[in-house]
């Protein structure tokens, strides 16, 4: 992820962060604005819907705070370097974070927080503790009474006659939200985005929304990122290449070379969690070894011209409008060329 891209994501986040810290003061900040007559009737139609779904607002915040991995792995995606590279394994992490979302509570730590201070506390509401030695496991409860001495009495079905006490602020926090209408709600809208999603990298869908190929495409690429290649690459997988249109023909050369690009793999480690180090360091490590392994070093350089989604060629055409008005029309190709590399690449040469 680039520096600036890197900027908006603290942005963005910071202020996830501080509408969720002051929630609860929304209110007055909206009621302000419109005594103070600023933004005409926003503020009046916003104040309506927080007052109206308070709790639904809060409750979709949090998830919103939970679902980070999902945030970050699309920002970091929309990014420049060898993103063709990381594409996969940041995808995969996606899947599998979406199979086992609200299956527990820690999967969604912000929701759950919200729905608990949130929930009344009144009997028959659902309990899960932790206990520790010497029973080392979760015990699940319910509330059964409110009135012992301001306390909340905690029974255990499974151990019919054991009862604990608590006080009001450890039974709130011992709420089970898994059976609450909300947790259901919200946990299973992640997993039907989760779903889409996985069934268009599997071609469970409609033919025009069918991504499998470039699935595959991503999963093949990995080869040329040396720490994968070591522990991965094998000769059916070079063979498996020929699904990339540009490097068919280059195959048979690729088997014949992988004994030498293998041996010279190992030991290879790149920093996969930040992407400018990652590309860097790995158009090093092609840069000092690709003369061993010619047509590896050659299937590199195409592969590295692929990006997984169209954002790096908008931002050039933003570039281009930006740099070039009606009075460079007649501006040579070259000179158009080396001035937008230029500029990309942040003035950097060689």
């Amino acid at each position: 992820m680039s520096p600036k891209r890197i900027e908006v994501y603290r942005l963005v986040d910071e202020c996830a962060n501080e509408i969720a810290i002051n929630f609860g003061s929304l209110g007055t900040f909206l009621q302000m604005l419109i005594d103070r007559d600023i933004g005409e009737a926003l503020p009046k139609k916003m104040l309506k819907v927080y007052t109206d779904k308070k709790a639904t607002l809060e409750a979709e915040l949090a998830l919103s705070l939970d679902l980070e991995v999902i945030i970050k792995a699309v920002y970091t995606l929309e990014g420049d370097g060898l993103l063709i590279l990381l594409a996969r394994s940041k995808i995969d992490a996606l899947l599998s974070f979406g199979e086992t979302v609200g299956d527990d509570q820690s999967s969604l730590p912000n929701l759950a927080a919200v729905l608990r201070k949130n929930t009344e506390l009144k009997k028959k509401v659902k309990t899960r503790e932790w206990y520790g030695p010497p029973y080392d496991q979760w015990f699940d409860g319910e509330i059964k009474d409110l009135h012992r001495g301001g306390k909340v009495v905690i029974k255990y079905p499974d151990y019919p006659g054991q009862e604990t006490l608590l006080e009001p602020h450890e039974a709130r926090e011992a709420i089970d939200v898994r059976p609450l209408a909300e947790w259901k709600r919200l946990s299973q809208e992640v997993k039907n985005g989760i779903t889409y999603l996985k069934n268009r990298l599997t071609g469970n869908c409609e033919s025009n929304y069918d991504c499998k190929q470039m699935f595959e495409v991503y999963r093949l690429v990995q080869a040329f990122d040396p720490s994968f290649a070591a522990q991965h690459v094998v000769p059916t997988w070079v063979d498996a290449l020929t699904a990339i249109p540009p490097l068919a023909q280059h195959v048979p050369a690729l088997k014949r070379e992988l004994p030498a690009y293998i041996s010279k793999c190992a030991g290879a480690t790149f920093d996969h969690t930040d992407v400018d180090k990652f590309t860097k360091d790995v158009l090093l490590w092609w840069a000092n070894n690709g003369k061993e392994f010619p047509t590896w070093a050659l299937a590199m350089q195409i592969v590295g011209s692929f990006t997984p989604n169209s954002a790096a060629a908008e931002r050039v055409f933003s570039l281009l409008k930006l740099m070039f008005g009606d009075l460079q029309m007649s501006a040579l190709e070259d000179m158009i060329q080396a001035a937008l590399m230029l500029k990309y690449n942040k003035r950097k040469v060689g």
